[in-house]
């Protein structure tokens, strides 16, 4: 029995190329369907391209017994503008038939435009998905780059390959409120007196710019942010204690938007120089819709107003 697993850590949401309900199943989960497929009827019609800079790669790791797998990049005429396989990594010991296959694909050679990527599995070739589709841009404003790696085996995903993926938000990061852990002490006439404070931010993370995201993007964020290491354009952060998603929707539009609050990963009282670059925790990283907005980014508009493919 062939299997392939597609874990929802994965940047890249797939699906098969031509989905299909049996006769009385009327709804389209989003795990079946492209996103478009999934709106309902009574809501407002609207798309969603993952949003990839010309300086990104997109990285991915499949586990599987089909082999050989091959990763194609196509426009929507089905045009071919990249072919390769993925690299057979090891044995999977969680599944002992089944191995790891990984495939880093850098975009800078490819010219802006919408595309998506193929995913073909075994020789002959018998699973074909499709992805959903994809913006490349040299110009992207009003986003962040997610990287991300665990210390352990975490959703499916064997990080101890090196494996470390990133994706790309429409969002924002703002501090939120500068916040303490205080330790005082209250004398008989009730004087107070300060014996340690430590200070700390929370930052809040508000993602899907003016016309939200998808959920099928917001369930691999929340396995995402469970990272033992997560970046956002570089700095270590972690979900802070207690903190859970909450959104911002309107209603009949199949996209929402989403925030959760931030501390940074490394609690510094300073700035850290070293050979003149600012040390915070760094890591080195190799349809328009007329609306109010979900983010703070504009007042309206469509997720196309953050996108300059020139």
């Amino acid at each position: 029995m062939n299997t392939l697993f597609t874990n929802h850590l994965s940047p890249i949401q797939y699906h098969r190329i031509n989905p299909a309900n049996l006769p009385q199943f009327m709804s389209k989960h989003m795990d079946r369907f492209p996103f478009v497929d999934t709106i309902k009827e009574w809501e407002q019609f609207t798309r969603y391209e993952q949003i990839f800079y010309t300086l990104d790669s997109i990285r991915q790791q499949f586990t599987t017994n089909y082999g050989p797998l091959s990763l194609s990049l196509v426009d929507k005429d089905d045009a071919v503008f990249y072919g390769g396989n993925f690299q057979q990594k090891q044995q999977n010991k969680y599944e002992p038939e089944t191995f790891v296959y990984e495939h880093d694909l850098a975009l800078n050679v490819y010219e802006p435009g919408i595309y998506f990527l193929k995913l073909e599995c075994g020789s002959p070739v018998n699973l074909t998905l499709i992805s959903e589709p994809i913006i490349i841009s040299n110009k992207v404003k009003n986003t962040l780059l997610l990287g991300y790696s665990h210390h352990a085996y975490y959703g499916g995903i064997i990080f101890q390959t090196g494996f470390s993926p990133y994706l790309r938000l429409p969002a924002t990061l703002r501090l939120k409120t500068p916040s303490s852990k205080d330790t005082l002490f209250e004398d008989q006439p009730l004087n107070m007196t300060m014996i340690e404070r430590r200070p700390f931010d929370v930052w809040e993370l508000l993602i899907g710019g003016a016309t939200g995201i998808p959920d099928y993007l917001i369930r691999k964020l929340n396995h995402i942010f469970g990272c033992s290491t997560l970046s956002i354009d570089g700095i270590l952060y972690t979900i802070a204690e207690g903190a859970k998603w909450e959104e911002r929707r309107q209603e009949r539009f199949p996209k929402r938007g989403w925030s959760i609050d931030l501390r940074e990963k490394y609690n510094r009282a300073a700035n850290v120089y070293e050979n003149d670059d600012l040390l915070q925790g760094q890591i080195a990283v190799v349809a328009n819709v007329d609306s109010k907005g979900f983010g703070a980014d504009d007042s309206g508009g469509s997720i196309y107003q953050i996108l300059d493919l020139s």
